[in-house]
């Protein structure tokens, strides 16, 4: 074998790749890709035909649209791959021999390269002439689907970490060698992920040997004898030959043989088919990794902009702004720049960055002047090819978007590609943000001499925190309406049904207190119905304003949330403008807020009495907890507790709750457990077993926080006590189980002597013999005093009754009486004393002889004997009941007790499982062995 692999041109790897009909819709981009990775496309994309494909000139077929309407497609000539966006989209999908995504033309490549490996052989048993080239690779069928059936577990994985072990795992069935492993390339240096066998844990520089080689060159390469290689370099001498994958642009993977020539071509295609699925499932968990990152990314953005609310001035906003794109969107270099007049001056620049990293420019200059002027965010990957003028040469690529018409933010990095699209879209959501606080600062300088009615706004509905209910809220709102905002005249209507009531009021002298008024009245009815504010110059040339007083010039409506409306007259017109349209929203949304808050707190007081009462009241123990470094401590217990748990609520108040009802260590893991999930914001339900003063007792514990989904460090808990209704039902199932036992009992029993008594009575018909009716009358004494056995068990719910001494050997005489036997032996010592219930021994034996009778023939030889302890000493320690018969197969000897179980057409498969029953309920045992001429051999040991 040589040391490299033999060069392979593009012409040469399309000789053996195989020919394929396109069906439905594939377009004709995916034709032109499956031509040039060498496939023979002999068929129009979009041909459309509504048969399976059968041409005997293909190796393969692909489908896409109608595939759903071919006929038998699972007997066509040649094998079917299904592409499409999704298995569903066919009726039955085990219909194809492969399934590709569609859009993947590289997973269509592999389905089809494994569909045509399977499908070998032409009609006449001889390789196809299509697929010569594959000959070789078509040896090897069998560890192709061990490759293709090992990609579906690749499939599964969810981490890299997990992918890189499975797919070590596939090799490992795959390929015969003593190490393999995979590395990826981390700082110039090829660190191992995973792997098997004599695998060195140092790691290897990204240019060591054809390893370091196939990882730069993305090359595979197949050594033959590292001795022989001079690049080889193999980080041990025992390593003789190996194959290297370059895995994706990551890493690489690599099998090490400690022979020379373990390797060969085929090998190396198997590896590189499986590398390129751990390569597409390696993107899918990073895509996958990064999405979710993106997610949290933005979540986080959002939570940091929050802070925005909070900033009065621009410079304040654009710190804050550059702050968070250096915390959270991680830009090392990054500025605000606002426009003055012409000029873009930087208000904020990331503290990482040089004194002269930002300058003012002009609004023509640059890229800031072009992101200005188009109103549009770029992204320079090569800030030396774009029309960008940066302030550093060491710039290299850079984002820059636009804040609308007040300025720009801008990163910049000193690497090339340094950003990409999702960099710029964080980088806009933060900018959208910016742009907004912005117009609100500014909306708020604007104010410019008015300023100080804002301050005394702000600082008159600061007492509005100081309101403990709805209607002095509104009291005070007026009252701040009148005094600080200058409204002489306003009022608050709230809706009650279809009126408009008025809550709180302040009039002028000239005015007049208003009453309750229709729902649809006038300015106050639009704006309940829209939620819009309303600002009206002039009453008497407004449409629809219909003031409630005589004399007034001008107005303002405001909506105070859903279901009240604030309104302000002016004796005027003219007199209100927008400015006092905005105040009075301001004024309406911290009212509102303080409203929410009123009721909310309203509410949840509400909910604390009604859950106090419940506490209490519930007649379930329940406590209420609090978690301290994990461990629940007790803030209170109800009544039921005490009763329950025998503690009274002095005792455990303070204390860790689990010190006093969790004892044992197993139970103390599974508690710990719990409280990490109520930790984290999760209620439980389970059954639990915990201790009370009386001892332990069974619960259904459901434990509820007090936010769920939200860390939480106190919640409520309740324990439902089941323990007797736990034993009743295990009574329950007792009584069942033995009502079944008896069913069984009674049915398959009564079958011997019934069958006995019927068999006899035909006999009588025809004979007349007195003794054929002698055996029909005792055969139903028996069946009497089986019922009445059985009802007896019945009534005292045990198997056996007062075992007394006998002697086996007459019980086995009558009970070889009570069985048909036909022409069967029974052979018996003369003496076989025991101690045990005389009846149920009888059905032991009954059921014995029978299950020989029933198996070994009609003429079976029957033996029973007694079984020694082995010592010599003559004790009897049990006996054995053995037939000369077909015997019991060693593998069903271990089942063929249990209930049901028979090998007999006619049997129900009980007699065995009651022989194991009554053995057992002698504290007997019995095992199911080969007697000495192979027949069945069942022996009872005392």
């Amino acid at each position: 074998m040589s040391n490299e692999p033999e060069p392979q041109s593009p012409d040469e790897s399309e000789q053996g790749a195989p020919s394929v009909r396109l069906y439905g819709d594939v377009d004709g981009r995916t034709a032109a890709a499956l031509t040039s990775r060498g496939f023979g496309v002999v068929d129009a994309p979009a041909a459309e035909s509504a048969a399976a494909p059968e041409d005997p000139d293909v190796d393969c077929a692909v489908g896409e649209a109608g595939v759903e309407t071919w006929e038998g497609a699972e007997t066509a000539a040649r094998p079917v791959v299904l592409y499409a966006p999704d298995p569903t989209a066919v009726d039955d999908p085990s219909r194809f021999a492969g399934y590709a995504r569609r859009g993947d033309v590289d997973a269509l490549c592999d389905q089809l390269r494994w569909a045509a490996v399977r499908d070998t052989r032409d009609e006449a048993g001889a390789p196809s002439a299509e697929t010569a080239g594959w000959s070789r690779v078509r040896q090897s069928d069998a560890r192709l689907e061990t490759l293709h059936e090992g990609t579906v577990s690749l499939i599964q994985a969810t981490t890299p970490a997990d992918l890189f072990e499975r797919t070590v795992d596939i090799a490992s069935r795959l390929l015969e060698f003593n190490s393999c492993y995979i590395a990826l390339a981390e700082n110039g240096v090829l660190v191992k992920q995973a792997g098997v066998g004599d695998v060195t844990e140092e790691s290897l520089p990204t240019d060591h040997g054809l390893v370091g080689d196939s990882y730069q060159t993305g090359k595979t390469h197949l050594v033959g004898d590292t001795y022989a290689h001079p690049d080889a370099k193999p980080a041990r001498a025992s390593h003789r030959s190996g194959i290297a994958v370059p895995l994706g642009s990551d890493g690489v993977f690599v099998v090490i043989a400690d022979e020379p020539n373990a390797f060969t071509g085929i090998d190396r295609g198997l590896a590189e088919l499986l590398v390129r699925y751990a390569e597409g499932t390696l993107a899918r968990i990073r895509s996958a990794e990064a999405l979710q990152e993106r997610r949290e990314l933005i979540e986080t953005l959002h939570d940091g902009t929050a802070a925005l609310a909070a900033v009065t001035t621009l410079e304040d906003a654009a710190a804050v702004a550059v702050e968070l794109a250096e915390r959270i969107l991680s830009f090392d270099i990054c500025y605000v720049g606002v426009r003055e007049g012409d000029v873009v001056v930087p208000y904020a620049v990331s503290s990482g960055a040089p004194a002269d990293a930002a300058r003012p420019m002009s609004v023509t200059e640059g890229l800031v002047g072009e992101t200005i002027q188009t109103g549009e965010s770029r992204l320079v990957d090569r800030i030396a090819e774009s029309e960008a003028d940066p302030t550093k040469e060491a710039y290299r690529s850079g984002i820059s978007v636009p804040l609308g018409e007040a300025g720009v933010f801008q990163a910049v990095s000193t690497e090339e590609g340094a950003f990409d699209a999702s960099d710029l879209e964080l980088a806009e959501l933060l900018a959208d943000h910016l742009t907004g606080t912005f117009s609100r600062v500014r909306a708020e300088a604007d104010l410019g001499e008015q300023r100080g009615r804002v301050a005394a706004l702000h600082a008159a509905t600061v007492e509005l925190v100081s309101c403990h209910d709805v209607v002095g809220l509104y009291e005070r709102a007026i009252e701040t309406a009148r005094s600080v905002l200058g409204f002489d005249t306003a009022y608050i209507f709230v809706v009650d049904g279809e009126q408009f009531v008025p809550v709180a009021q302040a009039t002028h002298e000239d005015h007049d207190p208003v009453g309750v008024v229709p729902v649809d009245h006038g300015v106050a009815s639009e704006t309940y119905r829209t939620g819009r504010s309303h600002l009206v110059r002039d009453v008497s040339t407004a449409e629809g304003a219909e003031p409630l007083q005589t004399v007034a010039g001008g107005g303002i409506s405001v909506p105070l949330g859903d279901d009240a409306v604030f309104q302000a007259v002016s004796r005027d017109p003219e007199t209100f403008g927008d400015f006092d349209l905005e105040l009075a929203e301001l004024l309406a949304s911290h009212v509102t807020a303080n409203r929410e808050r009123l009721r909310a707190e309203a509410e949840l007081r509400s909910q604390r009495d009604r859950l106090g009462a419940l506490f209490e009241n519930i007649p379930d123990a329940a406590v209420s907890y609090r978690l301290v470094d994990g461990d629940p401590y007790v803030q209170a217990v109800n009544s039921a507790f005490e009763r329950v748990f025998g503690y009274s609520n002095e005792d455990l108040v303070g204390e860790n709750l689990d010190e006093y009802i969790v004892t044992d260590d197993e139970t103390l893991a599974e508690a710990r457990r719990l409280n990490e999930r109520l930790r984290a914001g999760e209620s439980v339900r389970r059954e639990c077993q915990r201790w009370t003063t009386d001892g332990a007792r069974t619960f259904i514990l459901q434990v509820v926080p007090l936010e769920l989904g939200q860390e939480n460090v106190a919640g409520f808990a309740i324990y439902t006590d089941i323990t007797d209704r736990q034993e009743r039902e295990r009574e329950l199932r007792r009584q069942n189980e033995r009502l079944e036992e008896f069913a069984n009992i009674i049915s398959h029993d009564l079958r011997n002597p019934l069958a006995v008594a019927s068999g006899y009575l035909d006999l009588a018909a025809e004979t007349g013999n007195p003794a054929a009716f002698e055996r029909v009358e005792a055969s139903l004494d028996r069946m009497n005093r089986l019922v009445e056995d059985l009802l007896s068990l019945a009534r005292k719910g045990q198997v056996v009754g007062e075992p007394a001494p006998l002697d086996l050997v007459t019980v086995a005489t009558q009970a070889w009486g009570g069985v048909q036997t036909r022409d069967a032996t029974l052979e018996r010592p003369e003496a076989l004393p025991a101690e045990g219930d005389e009846g149920r021994l009888v059905d032991l034996f009954e059921n014995l002889f029978r299950n020989a009778v029933q198996h070994g023939g009609e003429s079976v030889v029957v033996r029973v004997e007694p079984l020694g302890g082995g010592d010599g000493d003559g004790e009897v320690r049990g006996f054995a009941v053995e037939d000369d018969g077909c015997g019991i197969p060693s593998e069903k000897r271990e089942q063929v007790c249990d209930p049901g179980v028979t090998t007999s057409d006619d049997g129900i498969g009980y007699g065995l499982a009651i022989v194991q029953r009554i053995v057992e309920a002698h504290g007997w045992s019995l095992s199911v062995t080969e007697g000495a001429t192979g027949g069945a051999r069942f022996e009872v040991r005392f």
